[in-house]
């Protein structure tokens, strides 16, 4: 009995160390929500500057050099995310003692 124990002991340690390492850390969760809302803050800004929200709105995305501002920040909101989830990820990891 001791035996099958044992190999259970040993299977369960084996899968343990053999699974992928892919649990995000809650850091990871609340830095990238922040990098969204300031990207967000800063596409509010890019749009609506020098244009108060409660007078004159107009919608200048249809311009060329707008949209390419909007894509440049929903991109480095995307790289920074994915970036800090990773370190975070991989930090775990190395203190788990399991491979990302």
């Amino acid at each position: 009995m001791q035996e099958y124990e044992k190999d259970l002991a040993s299977i369960r340690s084996m899968m343990e160390r053999s699974g992928k390492f892919i649990s995000l850390s809650g850091m990871s969760g609340i830095l990238s929500g922040l990098y969204a809302l300031a990207g967000a803050m800063a596409a509010y800004f890019v749009v609506q500057y020098p244009n108060s929200p409660l007078r004159n709105w107009q919608d200048p995305v249809g311009e060329e050099t707008t949209l390419l501002k909007l894509v440049l920040i929903a991109s480095l909101v995307l790289v920074a995310s994915i970036g800090t989830g990773l370190w975070l990820s991989n930090q775990k990891a190395k203190k788990s003692g399991v491979k990302l």
